[in-house]
Order: structure tokens, then C-alpha cells, then sequence
């Protein structure tokens, strides 16, 4: 038998390398990824732009690598799928550090200090030349001024920079009137993008401090367990081959139980609806985010369900992952009992927003008289009630108008009026939550307005006016300004 070695053209090859689907997000969480795997700490994201000349350097304080190391990191397929790794170890092909690079950028160069010996050593893939010359030409130096200044910022006690230049599919028209500001808006969408990804890492689990442009990146907590109005569904936990999958489901809070800010952060990057689902984390670094890993539909009556799953390196085959480590498939023996969990979690979704932010229905909340609407379970079906016991509605049914201003009562009706449980118990259709009032802020607005006239009839009723309000705010519709409290008790007050 004859063999014959058939190396890949290289052309042709690097060219099917940089359509793998990275975005620039997700190119350089897996820069980063090599970083952590060589210890650091500290990752440092420059952008700089200068139209045709912009770059995006990354430093990271780990371990270095010797010139030997940094010549096996530069090849393609330095670290196969099968070689154990250790727990902190986020590869998974030995291609993340240069399809990622390929994918963005026609140079990219990268320069490493040993920590142990102090060995400075740079190595360089330029893919005109390497497109030119049809050869895997990988370059010993960064002979660039450019680039020497900023490799420069290299620890020089022991690290790593990759250095990001010619930046044709991060700016594929430099010199467009519009191209800095389209830069501005990805660097942007990068730091959300770094902040969910490695939100478990950064200052937690690993204590890991990540920046951009000198700004530190906020790690974003997708089930919110810091709110205390998080439903916490019991972890469970299944054998995959060699593996554990540990399993925990979330009900985000109802937004009449969130202030406007934390509202708009618990949304995440894609919105309410979009960040449904599943959140599959690989030794705490995040996967994939949002839907239902083909095993249900995202709904808009589920927008407040979330749910975490966990797994370690050992599981990467049964969970297929791929190159960008933005994807994991759902490994067979695990798919009944995941969608199990999925069912079980949009129902105490749909539960929660049926009963307007209570984790029961209103019969069982120790706390009937804070819904102005209460949903009844009748054989004939679902229906919404006024609530006879709400303060508001007992003082009114008691003295008439009274004090109380009949149009302030219209819009304080209106205003509790809950939307979403009409959304989950009639239809599926996207709804406005701002009930016609246009933004959150003019919501808000006329919450307060509607709060401070049923302020002035519970204290001309006799009721202190701390007392009356602490009462207000404990009661829907005004719940989610329980934050601005001495802010509106001052100006009601004055």
C-alpha cells in the first residue's frame, strides 16, 4: 500500500476557517478563554479606532508560555477534543485562539512572557501572505512599529497579548463617516456579551476581572438570585456517561415587583421574551442562552422562566459542543428529563404571572388585599375580579367618591389593570406592557401622580402620612416604587 501526505491547500483552508459564525463577541470570549486556561486573573480589552488602522488588543496576567508553547499555540488543532483538561481549562479543539482571531481580523499577532524564566517570545499569522503564497507561513516577530508599542503592554512578570489588526470583518468599511460609530456600538455589545458569558467568573467562582477600554466588566446574573422575590426551584441532578448534569430552575420576579433599572437589566442583551429557557454553563463559563434546546416553543407566557443547567469538560462529547463554544446539543438520555424540568418551570412561570408577582394562587397568599385584580378558577373557566378588600377599593365602596377623585380611581384601575395574566390565560400574542402610557418612565410618571392622590384620601381619612404610604406601597399597582420611597414621601410631604 502506497501513502501519500495531503496537506491542506492554505489558502483555501484559512479562507473556510473564518466563516465558522463567530461574531466579534463571541471571538473574544474565546480569546479570553485561553487567557483563564493560563491562569489569569486579569484580562485587559483595548479597541482602538483609527479607521483603517484600528486594532483590539487583548493582555492577560497568566503563566506566559515559553517560545515552544507559544509556536504549538499558534498552530491549528494544537490541543485535540479528546485530551483530558483540567477545570479550568474553557478549549476544546486547540482552534479557538486562531478561527476566533481568522474570523475578525486579516493579522493577528501575538507576543508572551514566561513567568517562570522571563522568555519573550512573538509569533505572527498574516493572512495576506499566507493567502499570497498559498504556504502556512507563521512569522517570528512583530516587525511593526505599530505593533511593538502594543505588545509592549505584555506583564512583564508574566502574560500574554493578542493583537487584532486589519480588521476587515469588525469594520469592513473603515472609512465610512458612520464606521466609528458603528465600532462604538460593538464595543458595546461586547461587554453585555463578556459580562453574561463569564458572569459566574468575574469576581465570583474564579475571581476573575475583566476590562474594557479600563472600564470593568458587570457580571450579569440571569436568574436574578439576588431579588427576593426569585422563585428557587430544587436542583436536580442526572448521570450522562462519565458526567453529572446538575439542573435548577427559575421564575424571574413579576415586573410589578421590579423597579424600572432592575426591570431593563434583568432583560438581558436579547429581551424578556428572548432570554427564556435554558442557560448551559461548561465549568461555570456560559454556552448557550435562551430557548429550549429544541424541546419547546419560546412563548411570551413563559417570559419568566429561566433555567440553569451545569456541566463539566468530561461531558463535552455528549454534549456535541462546537469550535465557538456558542452551542451545545441535548444529549439523548438526558432529553425526557429535561424537558420534565422545562414543564415544570414555565408552569410556576404561568403561575406567577396569572397571580400578578405571588408564587400561589390569590386564594393561598397570606396577602389578598395587595391585588387589585384577583383571578378565580371556576369550572366554567378563568375569570378577573376587582378586589373588594384593597385599601383603595374599601375606602371608595365605603364613602363614595368621597375624597377620592373619580378620575384617579379610573386611572388607578386602569394602571393595575394585569396585562400579562390576561396575555397568559387568553392569548399568546405579543402584548404592550406599558398599557397604551408609552414608555416605562411615563408609566412610572403617572404611577406616582395616581399614588399621591390616593395618598391624600387615606391621610385626610385620618391615616398618618408614613402609614399611608408604606400601605400604598405595599399593594399593587404600587409595589415597584417602594425604591423612590423618601423621595415621594418628602415631596408629598412638602
Amino acid at each position: 500500500m502506497s501513502r501519500t501526505v495531503a496537506p491542506p491547500r492554505a489558502s483555501t483552508t484559512i479562507a473556510s476557517l473564518r466563516s465558522l459564525g463567530y461574531d466579534l463577541p463571541t471571538a473574544l470570549a474565546d480569546v479570553i478563554d485561553n487567557s483563564l486556561a493560563a491562569g489569569a486573573n486579569r484580562v485587559d480589552v483595548q479597541f482602538t479606532f483609527a479607521a483603517a488602522d484600528s486594532s483590539v488588543l487583548v493582555i492577560d496576567n497568566g503563566k506566559g508560555m515559553s517560545p515552544e508553547e507559544l509556536e504549538l499555540a499558534m498552530r491549528l488543532g494544537s490541543k485535540g477534543p479528546l485530551q483530558e483538561r483540567s477545570i479550568g481549562d474553557h478549549g476544546r479543539f486547540g482552534l479557538g485562539l486562531k478561527t476566533a482571531s481568522f474570523s475578525q481580523c486579516r493579522r493577528m499577532t501575538v507576543r508572551s512572557i514566561e513567568r517562570a524564566t522571563g522568555a519573550v517570545s512573538t509569533r505572527r499569522w498574516d493572512l495576506d501572505v499566507v493567502e499570497r503564497e498559498d504556504e502556512w507561513w507563521l512569522e517570528d516577530d512583530a516587525a511593526t512599529p505599530t505593533a511593538d508599542t502594543a505588545l509592549s503592554a505584555t506583564p512583564q512578570s508574566g502574560g500574554t497579548s493578542v493583537l487584532w489588526e486589519n480588521l476587515d470583518r469588525v469594520l469592513p468599511s473603515p472609512n465610512d463617516p458612520a464606521a466609528h460609530g458603528w465600532f462604538d456600538n460593538r464595543v458595546k455589545t461586547t461587554i453585555e456579551h463578556l459580562g453574561m458569558v463569564f458572569g459566574r467568573l468575574l469576581g465570583g467562582q474564579g475571581r476573575v476581572a475583566i476590562y474594557v477600554n479600563g472600564t470593568a466588566v458587570k457580571p450579569w446574573d440571569p436568574f436574578m438570585q439576588t431579588h427576593d422575590a426569585t422563585l428557587r426551584l430544587p436542583e436536580v441532578r442526572f448521570a450522562v456517561g462519565e458526567t453529572v448534569v446538575r439542573i435548577k430552575g427559575f421564575v424571574l420576579p413579576h415586573e410589578s415587583r421590579l423597579s424600572s433599572a432592575v426591570h431593563r437589566r434583568g432583560a438581558g442583551p436579547r429581551g424578556w421574551v428572548s432570554q427564556q429557557g435554558a442557560y448551559v454553563y461548561r465549568n461555570n463559563r456560559l454556552l448557550s442562552h435562551g430557548g429550549w434546546l429544541g424541546l419547546g416553543r419560546v412563548e411570551q407566557r413563559y417570559h419568566l422562566a429561566r433555567v440553569r443547567v451545569d456541566f463539566e469538560s468530561d461531558g463535552d462529547m455528549a454534549w456535541n459542543i462546537d469550535v465557538r463554544k456558542a452551542r451545545a446539543r441535548v444529549p439523548d438520555v438526558l432529553k425526557s428529563a429535561l424537558r420534565r424540568e422545562f414543564d415544570l418551570v414555565k408552569a410556576r412561570a404561568l403561575r406567577v404571572i396569572r397571580h400578578r408577582g405571588s408564587a400561589t394562587s390569590p386564594s393561598d397568599s397570606r396577602d389578598d388585599n395587595t391585588w387589585v385584580w384577583q383571578v378565580l378558577e371556576r369550572e366554567k373557566g378563568t375569570f378577573l375580579q376587582v378586589n373588594r378588600e384593597h385599601p383603595v377599593v374599601t375606602a371608595f365602596l365605603a364613602t363614595g367618591c368621597g375624597d377620592t377623585d373619580p378620575e384617579m380611581l379610573l386611572r388607578f384601575l386602569e394602571q393595575a389593570l394585569p396585562l400579562a395574566t390576561l396575555q397568559a390565560v387568553l392569548t399568546d400574542a405579543p402584548i404592550d406592557h406599558t398599557g397604551g402610557h408609552g414608555s416605562r418612565a411615563a408609566v412610572e410618571e403617572e404611577l406616582v401622580a395616581t399614588l399621591k392622590n390616593a395618598w391624600r384620601s387615606l391621610v385626610a381619612a385620618g391615616l398618618p402620612s408614613d402609614v399611608a404610604l408604606e400601605r400604598l406601597l405595599g399593594v399593587d399597582p404600587w409595589r415597584s416604587l417602594s425604591g423612590t420611597r423618601e423621595q415621594i414621601l418628602g415631596e408629598l410631604d412638602g
